[in-house]
């Protein structure tokens, strides 16, 4: 849609591969991690008979849905079109840092009630469209879109010319799509079994597979979430497309383990790309190498894709925590991913006590002295480090 073109994590250098991957059987497009719509915007209108967005921070979902409804998207307009940038340095970081302050609280303000009040009723619609005029300046004058740190955009003249060119795409794909601020699994949940439906999932990455844990708003990098969100869709019915990285050194990477090729399941190499990385000035961006994991054998692998080689190893649940032990009793896993690992295995292990009985990473890790005081010294750690 252009309108948070290059959003952390952005798709849109290879939307136009990906979209070859959808089903073209499917009549509902549901994407529960809309980000910055780089694949929605690929996709011609009409396409489908429904359309569903989702992200949890409401800051994006608030922005989609008064630009998708007939009756607010005119006066979003004139919010996002009214905006203008200063040339003074100075009033412009100003300006930066109170629309990081106003949006920041209000998706904090919505986190608290999210589970009880529809995302809609949070605030009146004058308060809604505030939070569309600092959204928009928040994301779109801050490297990678990510709302973290401030950077130059040329002159407020430039600058306006670009607002002025991507909302009038924005509404024009968003007519007819309908936008909901959600937990992701809700509606993963109520749609895996449809046969009709295609869902794009982009989820936040596995956290310890990118440079950095802390990228996005409303964060999902535990591995925990990445499990369950696997185990999730390992039996859909629905088409799945799952977009994420592959474990670095040699590491197993956790979808292989739960995504079956019983049920279909395979993996493709996408592109080699740059991470979702919110970088400063004068960085290095980090290279990654982006995946699709899909449930649907696509009809041709061609040219479209940087690889037709299939990745997918065999591997289950077993296997991959047998060999995560191993590399950690090998000292290859190190402070916050050791943590990260022995927190998800713990919480397995009280859902199911049996699942991974005597497993390596039960029998060694969990129970050796050592480990035990890294891990309660890491979480110290942790804990020191969210308090400060």
């Amino acid at each position: 849609m252009g309108l948070l073109k290059g959003y952390i994590g952005a798709i849109e250098p290879v939307a136009g591969k990906l979209k070859y991957k959808l089903n073209p059987a499917c009549t509902k497009y549901i994407e529960p991690f809309i980000g910055g719509g780089g694949l929605l915007s690929c996709i011609p209108a009409g396409s489908y008979e429904r359309e569903i967005i989702n992200d949890k921070n409401i800051a994006l979902a608030n922005m989609y849905d008064l630009l998708a409804n007939p009756d607010t998207c005119e006066e979003a307009r004139s919010v996002l079109e009214s905006i203008e940038k200063p040339d003074n340095e100075e009033k412009a970081r100003m300006q930066y840092k109170e629309a990081i302050r106003f949006t920041g609280k209000y998706i904090e303000k919505y986190a608290c009630v999210s589970a009880n009040i529809e995302f809609r009723e949070i605030g009146g619609l004058e308060e809604r469209m505030k939070l569309l005029k600092t959204a928009y300046i928040k994301y779109t004058q801050s490297f990678n879109c990510g709302g973290q740190s401030y950077r130059k955009f040329g002159d407020n003249a430039k600058y306006q010319c670009g607002v002025k060119r991507n909302v009038d795409k924005t509404i024009q794909r968003l007519h007819g799509v309908e936008v909901m601020s959600t937990g992701s699994q809700n509606i993963i949940e109520n749609y895996i079994d449809n046969a009709q439906v295609q869902l794009m999932l982009d989820p936040p990455f596995v956290g310890m597979y990118r440079r950095s844990q802390k990228l996005y708003d409303v964060e999902m990098s535990g591995l925990l979430h990445h499990i369950g969100l696997a185990q999730c869709i390992a039996k859909a019915k629905a088409s799945i497309l799952l977009l994420g990285y592959r474990a670095p050194d040699g590491l197993p990477t956790i979808y292989d383990a739960i995504l079956s090729r019983q049920y279909n399941w395979r993996c493709y190499l996408v592109d080699q790309r740059s991470g979702p990385e919110v970088c400063k000035k004068g960085d290095k961006k980090y290279k990654n190498s982006l995946y699709v994991w899909t449930n649907t054998t696509p009809q041709t692998i061609d040219a479209r894709f940087a690889s037709q080689i299939d990745y997918k190893d065999e591997l289950n649940e077993i296997d991959f925590w047998n060999l995560i032990a191993e590399h950690i009793l090998q000292g290859d896993i190190k402070n916050m991913a050791l943590l990260d690992y022995m927190d998800a295995f713990d919480s397995l292990k009280k859902k199911d006590k049996e699942l991974l009985s005597g497993t390596l990473m039960e029998t060694k890790v969990m129970r050796e002295a050592e480990f035990c005081y890294k891990r309660y010294a890491l979480k110290r750690k942790r804990e020191e480090r969210c308090t400060s």
